[in-house]
Order: structure tokens, then C-alpha cells, then sequence
């Protein structure tokens, strides 16, 4: 309201990020400053996925998103049988497309899983609010992080219930992620999340990275992956470098 009233100035909102920059750098502030991620972004609190629902997987026709996504990354084994998924799947490929699932067979395994939290992300030409989806590996695979990039496009076309796409270290994810941690922001997150933020941005640091990285916001998430059991209890966070 204030915004389309002409009340709120804001001399950087055309400006992109690496031009924010440069215009410190023009102004000698310090490099601490100028290069700290996010910059321009959000401090700690916007980035703590807060939800107290247990089961949040409300979405629609879950398990058939969940299927369409396994089937996806599974099309170089599934592709000779015979499903109204598959025929629905092979409706919207291209000969292009249908040979890189193909090429996925010499891949180390991919494990997608629906995550039951949504994120903004960009769908053709707009912004759309969404589910994300993860892929996994066994531990000790040899990931090849361009063929995932081309997978991830791939997916959030062919699945538009999904924007965003990540990848999850350690053990492979079998099954569907239906609970979550119940979080409020609240000073545990809030530390967790600082102490997370801080280990990243050492990192950057260290390897001399920051200037590399236009951004890499540390995300807290409600999920808990690393349990013996799907039947424990989800008590746990994950953290996201996005």
C-alpha cells in the first residue's frame, strides 16, 4: 500500500546484486560488508521454515506426484511397461529429453523424494509458490553435478507442482518424507540457524569463495532425513546452502 502510494523510497530496487556491489565498493565500505551473503536478503528469521503440523503432506494426489516424480528419474528402467503415468510421461517428451533419461542409466542411482515444504521459486516466466523435490545417492557415489542441474530442469518442467529441486548428502532417501519437525521461531532455531550460517560463511571464507558466489542464503528446514526408521519420530533440522 505504502509501495504504490510513492511513501517508500527505494533507490536500489532496479539495481542487481553485483551492481549493489560495485556501488559499495564505489563508497569504500568494507569488503566484510560488501560481500556477506545474502546481500542484498533476508536476515535469520525469514529463512526458518517454521510449521507446527506434524503431517503437513496435505497436497492433493501426493502419492501420485511422489510416483511421477520416481517414474522420471526411473524412466531408463520403466520404460518398457506399461502404465497410464508412463504414457502421460512419454506424451511430453521430446526425442531430446527421452535420451537424456535414457543416459541416466550410467548414472550412479538417483533417489527423488517430494519434500512436504513448499518454496518460491521461478516456473517459466513467473514466480509460483510450490513443492520441492530432493535427489540422493548412495554413499560414495560419484555425482555428476551437471547431469543433476539437467535433471532438475527437467523435472520442474514435467512436474509443475515442483519448482525447486535439491540434492541431500549422506545416505540415500527411499520412501516418501511425510512428517515434519515441528519448528517456531523461537531462540533455538534462531541459534541453530546462526551457528549453521556461520560455519557456511567461514567456508566461503577460507577457500577464498565469497567473491565467487552472487549469494548462498543458509536455509533452515523442518525435515529430519538420517533416522534409523521412517517410523521415529522427526526431531531433528536440516540445512539448506541454496
Amino acid at each position: 500500500e505504502f509501495r504504490n502510494a510513492g511513501k517508500i523510497i527505494e533507490p536500489l530496487r532496479t539495481f542487481y546484486k553485483d551492481e549493489v556491489r560495485e556501488l559499495g565498493r564505489e563508497l569504500s565500505l568494507p569488503a566484510e560488508l560488501v560481500n556477506r551473503h545474502p546481500f542484498p536478503g533476508p536476515g535469520l528469521g525469514p529463512r526458518i521454515i517454521c510449521q507446527l503440523d506434524l503431517y503437513p503432506w496435505y497436497l492433493e494426489n501426493y502419492n501420485d506426484f511422489n510416483n511421477r516424480l520416481n517414474l522420471i528419474c526411473s524412466y531408463h528402467r520403466l520404460r518398457t511397461t506399461q502404465s497410464q503415468m508412463l504414457n502421460s510421461l512419454e506424451a511430453q517428451l521430446s526425442d531430446a529429453k527421452r535420451e537424456f533419461l535414457i543416459s541416466l542409466k550410467d548414472h550412479p542411482r538417483i533417489y527423488p523424494v517430494l519434500l512436504p515444504v513448499r518454496t518460491v521459486g521461478v516456473q517459466g516466466d513467473g514466480r509460483t509458490y510450490s513443492y520441492a523435490a530432493a535427489f540422493s545417492c548412495e554413499t560414495g557415489a560419484q555425482v555428476k553435478w551437471d547431469v543433476l542441474s539437467h535433471l532438475t530442469k527437467l523435472v520442474t518442467m514435467l512436474c509443475p507442482n515442483v519448482n525447486r529441486c535439491c540434492f541431500v548428502f549422506g545416505d540415500k532417501i527411499e520412501g516418501p518424507v511425510r512428517d515434519i519437525t515441528p519448528t517456531l521461531l523461537n531462540p533455538g532455531a534462531i541459534s541453530r540457524l546462526r551457528e549453521a550460517d556461520a560455519a557456511a560463511m567461514d567456508m566461503l571464507r577460507q577457500h577464498d569463495a565469497l567473491k565467487l558466489v552472487s549469494q548462498m542464503p543458509v536455509v533452515l528446514l523442518p525435515l529430519h532425513f538420517d533416522r534409523a526408521s521412517r517410523h521415529d519420530p522427526s526431531t531433528k533440522h536440516s540445512v539448506v546452502l541454496r
